[in-house]
């Protein structure tokens, strides 16, 4: 019996031909587009302040985080102490089985949703709302 994840069943070995769990997306660049690695992440961060360390949060540089607006998407973190600097949404995850393609989004820093593509008449037509969502 295959474990469910976001209502579609994960991997199941003996359907290895025709069932597919994908863990990472990566899209091909944009011109001047700029991967988020996680050094890149650090200075970024460093830069526009208000970090966590420790117990105690550091000051957010509010000159720097608008001078960094300008060419990329800046969110403070929902908890505090930690930046978002990226566009949403990201697919998170992709299952594929012979008749369905689930899809695992976050649509923002705090939400996210599964949307279903699923096979009639040989193609795979989108299904018009998320299956589900979800609220951190």
């Amino acid at each position: 019996m295959a474990k469910l994840c976001h209502g579609f069943p994960e991997f199941i070995e003996d359907l290895r031909d025709e069932q597919y769990d994908v863990d990472s997306v990566t899209p091909v660049l944009p011109w001047r587009g700029l991967y988020l690695t996680p050094d890149i992440n650090k200075k970024l961060s460093s830069f526009a302040g208000g970090l966590k360390n420790g117990d105690k949060i550091g000051n957010i540089n509010k000159k720097n985080v608008n001078k960094l607006k300008k060419y990329i998407p800046v969110d403070y973190g929902h908890w505090g102490g930690y930046w978002w600097f990226t566009s949403f949404p990201i697919i998170t995850n992709i299952h594929y089985a012979d008749n369905l393609i689930a899809v695992m989004r976050r649509t923002s820093w705090w939400t996210g949703d599964v949307i279903w593509y699923v096979k009639e008449d040989g193609k795979f037509i989108r299904r018009p709302e998320p299956i589900t969502s979800w609220v951190e």
